[in-house]
């Protein structure tokens, strides 16, 4: 029977644990052929077992009872501009920076790829707002983070995927009360190689754009709701696809390029590895009269140390209790993993064999002209609005 990380096989989710705690130099991480980091094993190897102990996939998910939910808006407005919904983290992130001088460790666009950083700066922590649909590399980060963590004085905030964050304890074999965690309700992350290939359709060096970002608000409206729009950064200059448009955007919206750990996550239900979840709240209709025409988050605390954070930052939102099950009938990620759809299966041979339009053509372009006015819809028109036109063109 195998000792070692090999074992894991599908069910790894690429936190890199397993690379930076063994001692013998017998792990690698390398892309596969979809573009996923993946350790592999080599003659090194002594079956002492070290990486499965840090592995997250091997760990049970631990029962919680007695959460509480929130539905959440940031009073910053600067915040907010930049955020994908309710400017959670942002506003988390610069509360402990200004009250404690904490670290932050999470993922931002850097020279062509999304990677965690850890940053005391504000200017770097506001690229870190917004979504990432992408799988981030942690590189060094949680080293790092480990010894950050062993002054006692010092305080983390990390935020990442549910298995990201579950790579940070099993790394510390620990959960340290100066370290905060913020676990993202996450659909699932395409590879960056795929994300690579796509940005580069846009501009033949990825790593001279300024940023890359998957939700945008229009400047031109007084409502502060997000859109699903790719927007793509350089020189201070945007250019914004809508989702429908662009195949990568398209075929993470459809769940088609997911890694495959992700259709079968430990942590798709209510039994979070964070101290905090956060995520868009898609249940906001149910509370008309809290903040209407904004796009908000749902927090779910769901811990002592969760519970002590919230207390900390709360001042910093408007805010209202959440019907939690319900939340999670509505987002389903809070109930079951993503199902694999049956196309997954090709979509990776396809981004690899077809050129960029024939892919395009296949998995993302309009084919009728409803779609295509839709399209324009949901990148333009105000949102006041795109409910009557829609449902007209249905």
């Amino acid at each position: 029977m195998l000792k070692n990380i090999a074992k894991i096989g599908k069910d790894c989710c690429g936190c890199g644990n397993c690379f930076y705690i063994c001692k013998k130099s017998a792990i690698t991480l390398k892309a596969d052929d979809e573009g996923f980091i993946q350790p592999f094993v080599n003659y090194n190897c002594v079956d002492c077992g070290a990486c499965l102990n840090v592995c997250p996939q091997t760990k049970e998910v631990q029962t919680i009872d007695n959460q509480q939910a929130y539905i959440v808006l940031t009073k910053d407005a600067n915040i907010k501009k930049i955020s994908a919904s309710g400017g959670v983290f942002g506003t988390v992130a610069k509360s402990l920076v200004n009250e404690r001088n904490a670290y932050v460790c999470a993922a931002s666009f850097v020279k062509g790829a999304v990677r965690h950083i850890i940053t005391q700066d504000y200017s770097d922590i506001k690229k870190c707002q917004g979504s990432k649909y992408v799988q981030s590399s942690l590189e060094d980060c949680l080293p790092r983070i480990k010894g950050i963590l062993k002054d006692k004085q010092k305080t983390v905030l990390f935020c990442g995927t549910p298995c990201q964050v579950a790579a940070v304890y099993s790394f510390l074999g620990e959960r340290p009360s100066n370290l905060y965690t913020l676990d993202l309700i996450c659909h699932g992350v395409p590879s960056p190689l795929f994300f690579l290939k796509d940005l580069k359709h846009y501009c033949k060096h990825p790593e001279r754009l300024s940023d890359v970002r998957f939700r945008w608000r229009n400047p031109m409206s007084n409502e502060g709701k997000s859109s699903f729009i790719l927007s793509i950064e350089k020189q201070n200059m945007s250019r914004l696809y809508s989702s429908s448009y662009d195949p990568y955007f398209a075929t993470f919206m459809k769940g088609e390029s997911f890694r495959l750990s992700c259709y079968q996550c430990h942590y798709a239900n209510l039994n979070r590895v964070g101290d905090i979840t956060i995520g868009d709240c898609d249940s906001a209709k149910l509370y008309p009269n809290f903040h209407p025409n904004e796009s908000k988050s749902s927090i779910i605390v769901n811990n002592s140390n969760g519970t002590y954070l919230w207390s900390m930052v709360k001042k910093n939102f408007f805010y209202t209790y959440l019907d939690l099950q319900y939340e999670a009938e509505i987002n389903h990620q809070l109930s079951i993993p993503f199902k694999k759809p049956s196309s997954r299966s090709q979509i990776y041979s396809d981004a690899k064999k077809m050129s960029y339009w024939k892919f395009k053509s296949k998995y993302a372009a309009p084919t009728t002209i409803r779609q295509k006015v839709l399209a324009i819809v949901q990148t333009y028109i105000p949102f006041a609005y795109k409910w009557i036109i829609q449902r007209t063109l249905k």
